[in-house]
């Protein structure tokens, strides 16, 4: 059952559709005349669309499938900026570049390759609008404002807008790494463990810009910035923050394995591995903010075995992939990864039907040993099988348990101490 239930939206969902052709010109009449009662503004200009974001709060963007590629990543850029809380879709779906398919996975919340489809699409919509209304609810924003209002480092909008937009960029890499030596230093230390995967050695920016693709650089960034901001309290003694960083790196790791045996896209086997980097995070900022009432609530797993996500839930009234994913997505990750992220415990409170990036995250998470266990509880995810059997994935389970095999050598579960 859902962990929680966010209150219902009692305004009209607000709509703008985006068609400069007018190849859907009819499009918001039919999908009223299924059954949808949405306030659709229907528009042909690309800075009317701007303009109006500025102006009202719409709650979802439709963009027609044969806009300019360049012209599409520009406007989500800027639409992404100006109004972060509005959902993205795209209508239809045409021959597209790997560039083009790279900004539509980037900066799309959905891609609705059958538009006329009215109830899949309402469907999608709502829940994406649930998800949202629970991730910006009062007292989760709250928590992870502890440590004082989100700011990033200037490099940041312009780094994530790059891996959308215009793909790998060495200068732009190198230009990050050395502008925080700190940050850097700390990335070479984890690339340098043998969790990070088999490479050449990395002595300095210059060979982790060469040797480490863009995308993982991401992750890498953004976790070495919560690590410092959420370090563990000097009296902290049940299990090691770094170790925890070890294991979302295998994490990561075996979840880009998986997605690429299930043949995802690299854009979504990518997504696969930066989720599975940050998903613990939100344990990271719950054991940093609160190390008393998070071990007490260990202890209490010691003594009445239960699921991590119910115990945390219990003791705060949210738990750590809800957490990770409110603060993750204000550092311009893309739409799945925050999905994979919140439900990663929890898949069947997800729409898939189908293997996505959550999938794979959701499996690596439960093969691998966890960094704290005791008796019948431990600090991970327990395999979903009805959600195995909804996105049709029971067949392959036994080729990712060996792909596992590989990762828990370099792991021990050790019992609370």
């Amino acid at each position: 059952m859902p962990a929680v239930q966010p209150a219902a939206n009692t305004l009209p969902t607000k709509v703008i559709l985006l068609d400069p052709n007018g190849e859907f010109s009819n499009w918001s009449q039919r999908l009223k005349l299924a059954g949808c009662q949405w306030d659709i503004f229907s528009i042909d200009d690309y800075e009317t669309l701007i303009n109006q974001l500025t102006t009202a709060n719409y709650d979802a963007i439709f963009l027609a499938y044969d806009l300019k590629t360049s012209r599409k990543a520009e406007l989500l850029r800027r639409a992404k900026q100006q109004s972060p809380r509005t959902l993205r879709f795209q209508l239809g779906l045409k021959a597209e570049s790997s560039d083009e398919k790279n900004v539509r996975q980037e900066l799309l919340h959905r891609t609705f390759d059958m538009p006329v489809n009215f109830p899949h699409i309402q469907k999608s919509v709502e829940h994406l609008l649930k998800v949202r209304r629970l991730l910006f609810r009062a007292p989760l924003q709250k928590i992870i404002q502890q440590r004082g209002k989100i700011q990033h480092p200037n490099y940041i909008k312009g780094l994530f807008e790059a891996v959308a937009v215009i793909g790998d960029s060495q200068d732009h890499m190198a230009y990050v790494l050395e502008s925080d030596e700190a940050l850097s230093a700390q990335i070479i230390k984890w690339v340098n463990t043998p969790y990070f995967g088999e490479h050449a050695a990395v002595f300095g920016v210059s060979d982790l810009t060469n040797k480490i693709n863009l995308r993982r650089l991401r992750g890498l960034i953004i976790l070495a910035n919560l690590y410092r901001t959420y370090p563990a309290h000097t009296n902290w003694t049940l299990f090691s923050f770094e170790r925890l960083i070890h294991r979302s790196l295998l994490v990561a790791q075996l979840a880009y394995d998986i997605a690429k045996d299930a043949k995802l896209d690299n854009t979504y086997c990518e997504q696969s591995y930066l989720a599975g980097l940050l998903h613990d995070t939100g344990i990271m900022v719950l054991a940093s903010l609160f190390p008393t009432k998070y071990r007490d609530m260990l202890r209490s797993m010691e003594k009445h075995t239960q699921a991590l996500h119910n115990a945390e839930k219990a003791a705060f009234g949210m738990f750590h992939g809800e957490i990770a994913a409110a603060l993750i997505m204000h550092w311009y990750v893309p739409p799945r990864v925050t999905e994979a992220i919140l439900f990663h415990s929890l898949p069947m409170l997800s729409d898939d039907k189908r293997f996505t990036p959550l999938t794979a995250v959701h499996i690596a998470d439960t093969l691998l040993p966890s960094v704290w266990k005791s008796g019948e509880s431990e600090m991970r995810s327990q395999l979903s099988q009805p959600y195995l059997t909804r996105t049709e994935q029971h067949a392959h389970l036994h080729r990712w348990k060996l792909l596992a095999t590989h990762y828990r050598s370099y792991l021990r579960q050790q019992p609370t101490s």
